[in-house]
């Protein structure tokens, strides 16, 4: 929740390799328990934990995109100045 809450007032908290590798085992986590194990307890746990991956996977996306945009708003206008 803490690493949420940070990219949600766009402080770069997470890194998107991490992310990626723990949305990608909790996915394959889910998988297994769900098809081989069938225990209904941790199925929520792990898909809940695989939810909050994907969370902080879209928000750094997306903060990584915009400061994108952003920077190259703002080198544009600036050579517009010069």
């Amino acid at each position: 929740m803490p690493t949420i809450k940070d990219l949600r007032n766009k402080k770069p908290s997470a890194n998107i390799k991490t992310y990626t590798m723990r949305s990608i085992t909790a996915l394959f986590s889910s998988l297994y328990w769900i098809f081989v194990l069938k225990d209904l307890v941790f199925i929520i746990v792990i898909n809940l934990e695989l939810l909050a991956c994907v969370i902080i996977f879209i928000l750094k996306l997306k903060l990584i995109y915009t400061q994108q945009y952003s920077n190259k708003r703002f080198s544009k206008n600036k050579k517009t100045i010069s």
